[in-house]
């Protein structure tokens, strides 16, 4: 008797993880020019512990990027993009 309780109560619980699959596709421009070589990253943030990087690509040389991330949890996935760029940064000589 004791065996099919644990089962009843251990069943509900290997159901409720499920595979979740997010993906973003896009083109980055700055000044109506192609933006080749920022990195994307998709975050998943967590409300306890670390965020977690689901994915990471670079723009290709058309400003073009494509990044997908999955994850398995019991709630809805919570994800961002962000992105590193140097757009427009001027470049500053340094002298030692």
């Amino acid at each position: 008797m004791e065996f099919h309780i644990f089962l009843y109560l251990l069943f509900p619980l290997v159901f409720t993880f499920r595979d979740q699959i997010v993906g973003v596709r896009g083109k980055l421009t700055c000044n109506n020019r192609l933006l080749q070589g920022a990195t994307i990253r998709l975050i998943e943030k967590n409300y306890i512990g670390p965020d977690v990087i689901l994915a990471e690509n670079k723009t290709n040389f058309q400003g073009s990027y494509e990044v997908v991330g999955k994850g398995r949890g019991m709630l809805e996935m919570n994800v961002f993009l962000r992105m590193f760029h140097d757009c427009d940064d001027k470049v500053i000589k340094f002298y030692f």
